[in-house]
């Protein structure tokens, strides 16, 4: 199999800002990848195994970099003074700027969080959502805080390539895909965007107005989407303990969840086999196999969900 070129572009969005993202594939379903939230992070360094391996099963990919992040626009203007809506406001102007009218969304850490609350307020463009390893969610949910703080957080990013290094050893279990170029890149990345991701970590004030609260809480809309949704958790996920993981999959009943192991927090680069395969065959086959659902760790928590993972499968939980 030929693996397809992955392009960098930019795109003006409607706001008057350029847009920055990573590209491949030319047919089949459109898949939009969004990145986590430490500093350095993009779409083409967060997602760098996985776009290529989708558009050679057969998807049209885009991973766009969030305000703050990558090479998007520095600009004061297009800073992301309002944190998470500003990142899900982009998200609709950017997939509206390229004509995606129906598309697939991922996210891991901060991007899943992201794609979660656009798949709440925009559930008319989403024909699937697939979330990887969010502690952020749990917000969202309304799970106690303390949960979060039993994990074990990065160390600050000092603005230094050592710094950085050592944030990515956090987030990242195989140690040799932290290669001195990566390290380089985002160093470079996060000095970029220094002002405008501090406007972004700034804006988490706004979670304590009540109008942003209302529009954060998806405690009741999120397990009511009608639409698949699966989530990937890495069991050595140093950031969010399984406990807290177990608290989110009990209140998403709608959700097929799977434990991944031998992975950290950024599952797609640690496990980038099993997780090219769980996002394809999810994007382009409509079902996830029984055998990648094994390898995958699907959840032996409760019955399985039909529809998401192959008929066979989903049989043999109603069975078990």
């Amino acid at each position: 199999m030929t693996t397809p070129e992955v392009r960098t572009e930019y795109v003006r969005l409607s706001d008057g800002s350029l847009a920055h993202f990573a590209t491949a594939g030319e047919t089949g379903p459109a898949v939009v990848l969004l990145h986590g939230g430490l500093p350095g992070s993009s779409g083409p360094a967060g997602w760098s195994k996985m776009i290529p391996a989708l558009a050679a099963r057969g998807a049209r990919v885009f991973a766009p970099d969030l305000p703050g992040f990558g090479h998007a626009d520095t600009r004061i203007q297009h800073h992301p003074v309002l944190g998470l809506k500003s990142w899900v406001d982009f998200v609709r102007d950017f997939t509206t700027t390229l004509g995606l009218d129906e598309f697939y969304l991922a996210g891991n850490s901060q991007g899943a969080q992201v794609a979660a609350l656009f798949t709440a307020n925009h559930f008319e463009s989403v024909r699937g959502l697939a979330l990887i390893s969010t502690a952020g969610l749990s917000e969202c949910l309304g799970i106690d805080w303390p949960f979060r703080e039993r994990g074990d957080w990065p160390p600050r990013y000092e603005g230094t390539e050592e710094s950085m290094r050592a944030v990515l050893n956090h987030v990242i279990r195989t140690k040799e895909n932290i290669t001195d170029e990566l390290v380089a890149r985002r160093t470079a990345a996060a000095a970029r965007q220094k002002e405008s991701y501090a406007a972004g970590v700034a804006s988490r004030h706004a979670a304590v107005d009540g109008s942003f609260r209302q529009w954060m809480d998806l405690s009741n809309r999120l397990p009511r989407l009608s639409l698949p949704i699966v989530y990937l958790h890495g069991c050595q996920d140093r950031l969010l303990p399984l406990e807290g993981v177990n608290i989110q999959e009990d209140a998403l009943p709608n959700v097929q969840f799977f434990y991944v192991e031998d992975c950290g927090h950024q599952a797609q680069t640690d496990q980038s086999e099993i997780l090219n395969s769980v996002i394809g065959e999810f994007v382009v086959d409509g079902r996830i196999s029984e055998a990648t659902a094994l390898a995958a760790g699907i959840s032996t928590r409760r019955p399985r969900i039909a529809g998401i993972v192959a008929d066979g499968l989903a049989a043999a939980g109603a069975l078990a």
